[in-house]
């Protein structure tokens, strides 16, 4: 039996050998001439070393036309190579299986695949090596539009490269990150790294390599729209790639296609249609004779957007119609999202609405599908593996039909004979396969779990070990009455269509309802020759926890009320919080990438900075105060805690500086020295008083002033003296009581007599910012001759003052009110005077009309000022009357309606439709008009001002009563408000100050006073309601009761 199956072994490969050579003569192409020989090697047995370089060279061979067959020649090759235990060619073989997900953008798989290789190369100590693979993991971030964490990686992978001296790999990593800036639109920075890599590699010689570099660089210089540059430097790569490689070669043909596509691009930008046309058809001609589908997926994209510019819609569809078949044919998911979209937009444009809509639900269903079908298992998509498989065997029959007619007779023979072993061998793989998949199943890191329209046929203990039930127990259950109640029915109709993969996140809840966060992946799957599904589980709570966590820390970095500032190893800021950019002004595109020094203000020496530098390079903690400049030029201190951040290993990565602005603290020190020397100044020249500050020993450690010398002492006397020794004898406990009380925060002040003459003795505490005592102040005041003078001055004060008072108050409030209308007046006049010609007669009357009753509002304002100023003799007439609020409100709105339109200033009423009042039209219209004046000069052009008024319902302006009766007028603004300090100084006759409106309008400050004086004589109420910046609102509440007394005031 063993010579028997020796003998047909030798048989076979001569057959195969036959085979070779016939497919040599027939002219097939290199992949069949490459299977045929590993197929021959297969069989009989040849070193695997070979074999794996067999299918290295199949897989290469069909990159480009057929990615999943190369995906499983690598596969098989890892295989062999774990076999043999050659772990160097596991990596090299994982590193081109990464290279092959990371095209297809299966990014776990690719990411997977990376880090087995980097471990490899980093347990083999192989530093080279593990550079590359640090530059491929990053190179998966960066296909996921995630570029901090791969610049991370790649900053790594320089140092690798500078430490051994490798330029080539700094180069690599260079151009790396340069593309990360380009992407987060940093171009600046983009070209400053790709031509660093450029200054590499022209010094290395290679090239190649160099137009690369130029290809990386008219990238950039296409999304800085310099459309000139771009043209300078495709030309310049095109030059160079063509003088070195004249002739075909894959390569230089690729990196031909790129620069055709920038050229193309360019063209587009700039309206050149033609141009842009004939630069993508030329790279369209060299990717189909490199076979590369990818290629010519992207460039059929350019095609598409050109032709819908020139708005040739039909002929964008048919390319489109071509770009969806190669995206489905080489499995580009996002790819082919993006073209139905395109094609549902392109047949609405043309109104072709059925198609369009098919389009785009076509679209939406690749939404739905996955993109990392892989899912860091080895058993990626078992259906896709059996049809990869039949189409092999199809393939197979089909050189066998061709070959039967060639062959000699006995190779009949040898076909029945393979196909007999050919068919145990096949029954073998399926049952291996399946018990493969089983034990990967258990050794999954994810739940996996086969169900048939959510009953659940088969688990992995990962999934039941989730759900906390035995996978016997979960044998046919509902998969469906463990997900959440909430996201049920969608988990549902996700599942429903066995031909869609899907990817989605929910929430199970298991045997002890405990709940929590899965993702899950699931796609059709034949079992046992029925269509159901497979779901891979994956618990993700920690996860959400994690991004939840790492959430809430940045927005905790965010909301600091201090600045923080983190840089790289060597100094460049990478990131700055929003406090940073409110103390600086540099906002964080502005302060990324560039150093700290930017902040510098020549106050600090370079030891100073050298000495900071040294302190944090060596690991240890820097703090000290810097004096630094802001964007706008200002300087401001801050005190800094610069920390370096170091690595697992050790190694400063980063360095984090907290920053405290301290300028208000550096100048209220410098303030305090300052007060210190003016406070002794003071005292020691203020008449008639002398200070003296003790501690709480009661030791004077200052005394000034001139009543020393007055009662024969000097400051030598008393300064580091006890004062109890300065006490009379007679009240020496008393005072020393008092002297000690001042630490209770209890001060005194009484009078005494020395001498004959009369002093105030005033015994206060002294506190620091923190409202802490920490010393104790007697103020004695020679209180002599002040006593004599307020005797004197006593009597008379009271009425001079009443007198003056009001003789000012008249005075500026009746300048201050007659202001306005004849603004208003003067403003009309010129209207009259400068358009007189153009305006019609109506017009005309109109103007006249207001400047008259204007005027007459002049002539009753004087006669209400007059009546006003009787009314501090005791007596002013009131003299109420029955009219009509709304007209009244809407008088005065007229009146001051043009000072509001000279600052397009909105004047708005909310009042009653047609009611009447019994009031006093005069005073009311004082107290308004003077509010709805500083209103417009107090708010900001483009405001609005509003006037209300609230009658009860029940008022009656014939019989008006009810002491709960109010009648209540508002004026609200919009303008610049009021501080709480300028709200205390309201209404103060003795404090009266005035600020400009929002358009530097004066005033005297005594319009407010006016309106509480007439207010308070109709025994009402005003109040205001202001905040800075938010405007401001006036509340005038008058009693109805009172507008029905006609009696005098």
């Amino acid at each position: 039996m063993f010579y028997i199956k020796k003998s047909l072994l030798i048989f076979l490969s001569l057959c195969l050998l036959v085979q070779i050579q016939w497919v040599s003569a027939q002219n097939f192409s290199r992949y069949d001439s490459l299977l045929r020989i590993y197929e021959v090697n297969r069989n009989l047995g040849v070193n695997k070393e070979i074999q794996i370089k067999n299918l290295i060279d199949l897989s290469t061979e069909i990159t480009l036309s057929n990615p999943d067959k190369a995906i499983q020649f690598l596969q098989t090759a890892i295989q062999l190579a774990q076999e043999i235990g050659n772990k160097q060619k596991e990596a090299e073989i994982s590193g081109l299986l990464g290279d092959l997900f990371l095209e297809k953008m299966f990014v776990f798989s690719a990411m997977d695949s990376y880090l087995k290789s980097y471990l490899i190369y980093r347990d083999a100590g192989q530093l080279k090596e593990m550079a590359w693979a640090l530059i491929n993991i990053g190179n998966v971030s960066y296909a996921q539009h995630i570029y901090d964490y791969p610049m991370q990686n790649y900053r790594q992978a320089y140092n690798i490269f500078s430490q051994i001296n490798h330029q080539y790999g700094m180069s690599v990593v260079l151009n790396n990150l340069g593309m990360c800036k380009r992407e987060m639109l940093e171009l600046d920075s983009a070209l400053y790294y790709m031509n660093q890599a450029l200054q590499l590699r022209e010094k290395l010689g290679n090239s190649l390599h160099v137009v690369y570099s130029l290809t990386y660089i008219a990238s950039v210089y296409l999304k800085k729209q310099d459309y000139t540059k771009t043209l300078e430097t495709i030309d310049k790569a095109m030059s160079l790639l063509n003088s070195v490689y004249p002739k075909e070669n894959r390569e230089a043909d690729e990196l031909r296609i790129s620069l055709y596509i920038l050229k193309g691009e360019v063209r587009f930008s700039q309206g050149d249609d033609v141009s842009a046309l004939q630069n993508l058809n030329s790279g369209l001609q060299i990717a189909e004779n490199l076979k590369s589908d990818r290629y010519k997926v992207e460039i059929l994209s350019k095609l598409v957007m050109v032709y819908q510019g020139k708005a040739d819609f039909l002929q964008a569809i048919e390319i489109n119609k071509q770009r969806i078949a190669l995206c489905r044919k080489i499995n580009l998911i996002d790819c082919t999202i993006e073209a139905y979209r395109k094609m549902g937009e392109l047949y609405n444009r043309i109104g072709v609405f059925d198609s369009a809509i098919q389009n785009y639900r076509k679209s939406l269903y690749y939404s739905d599908s996955i993109r990392f079908v892989w899912a860091r298992s080895n058993f990626y998509d078992i259906g896709q593996a059996f049809r990869i498989y039949s189409l092999e065997q199809q393939e197979k029959v089909i050189l066998q039909r061709m070959q039967r007619g060639q062959l000699f007779i006995g190779v009949g023979i040898v076909i029945i004979l393979i196909t007999g072993i050919f068919l145990l061998i096949h029954f073998r793989r399926i049952r291996n396969a399946r018990r493969e998949f089983e034990t990967l199943s258990e050794a999954a890191f994810e739940g996996i779990v086969l169900h048939d329209r959510g009953l659940i046929l088969s688990t992995n203990s990962r999934f039941s070990q989730m759900l906390k039930m035995t996978p016997e127990v979960l044998k046919g259950k509902d998969l469906y009455d463990f997900v959440v109640e909430n996201d049920r029915q969608r988990a549902i109709e996700l599942s429903r269509d066995n031909r869609n993969e899907v990817n989605y996140q929910t929430q199970l809840s298991g045997a002890d309802h405990t709940v929590i966060d899965v993702e899950i992946l699931s796609k059709p799957f034949i079992y046992r020759g029925k269509k159901v599904r497979v779901g891979a589980v994956r618990d993700i709570t920690e996860h959400q926890k994690l991004i939840q966590e790492n959430l809430i820390l940045r927005e905790a970095i965010r909301q600091m009320a201090v600045s923080l500032v983190l840089t790289n190893d060597v100094g460049d800021i990478i990131y700055v919080n929003p406090f940073f950019t409110s103390i600086t002004g540099y906002t964080l595109d502005e302060a990324k990438g560039k150093n700290p020094r930017i902040l510098k203000s020549g106050y600090h020496s370079n030891a100073f900075y050298k000495d900071l530098w040294d302190t944090i390079t060596q690991g240890r903690v820097w703090t000290g105060e810097l004096y630094n400049k802001k964007k706008d030029g200002t300087f401001y201190w801050e005190k800094a805690v610069i920390s370096p951040v170091k690595d697992a290993s050790g190694k400063i990565t980063h360095f984090v500086a907290i920053k405290e602005d301290i300028t208000l603290m550096k100048n209220q020190e410098h303030e305090l020295r300052q007060r210190n020397l003016m406070y002794r100044y003071l005292a020691k020249n203020l008449p008639d008083t002398a200070v003296l500050v003790f501690n709480k020993d009661l030791i004077c450690i200052l005394s000034e002033g001139p009543v020393l010398k007055e009662l024969g002492f000097s400051a030598n006397n008393f300064e580091g003296a006890s004062l109890r020794q300065f006490l009379p004898d007679a009240r020496r406990e008393e005072l020393s009581q008092k002297l000690e009380s001042v630490f209770k925060d209890e001060g005194s002040a009484f009078d005494t007599t020395i001498n004959q003459r009369n002093y105030q003795v005033v015994i206060v505490p002294m506190k620091d910012d923190n409202n802490q005592i920490f010393q104790g102040m007697i103020i004695l005041t020679d209180i002599t001759e002040k006593l004599l003078k307020q005797e004197i001055l006593k009597k008379s004060e009271g009425q001079l003052k009443i007198a003056v008072a009001t003789k000012d108050r008249f005075i500026s409030i009746l300048a201050h009110d007659l202001r306005s209308p004849f603004a208003s007046i003067l403003g009309l006049c010129d209207v009259l005077l400068d358009d007189y010609h153009q305006l019609d007669d109506e017009v005309k009357i109109q103007y006249i009309h207001m400047i008259r009753n204007s005027s007459s509002n002049v002539l009753e304002l004087l006669n209400n000022l007059l009546s006003w100023s009787r009314a501090q003799s005791g007596m002013i007439e009131f003299r109420p009357r029955v009219f009509n609020i709304t007209s009244f409100i809407k008088d005065i709105v007229s009146l001051m309606s043009l000072t509001a339109a000279q600052k397009n200033i909105s004047l708005l009423t909310d009042i009653p439709h047609d009611v009447d009042i019994y009031a006093d039209p005069d005073i009311l219209g004082t107290i308004l008009r003077n509010l709805v004046s500083n209103a417009v000069k107090y708010s900001y052009p483009g405001g609005e001002v509003m006037i209300s008024v609230i009658i009860p319902h029940h008022y009656s302006a014939v019989q008006p009563n009810g002491s709960d009766c109010w009648m209540v007028f508002s004026v609200a603004d919009t303008g610049m408000g009021m501080t709480q300090e300028e709200l205390s100084q309201l209404f103060l006759i003795d404090d009266v100050t005035s600020k400009e409106g929002t358009n530097h309008e004066k005033g005297t400050g005594l319009g407010l006073l006016l309106v509480k004086e007439l207010v308070d004589k109709m025994r009402g109420h005003i109040h205001v309601e202001s905040q800075s910046g938010q405007g401001t609102k006036f509340y005038v509440e008058i009693p109805c009761e009172f507008s029905s007394n006609k009696e005098s005031m």
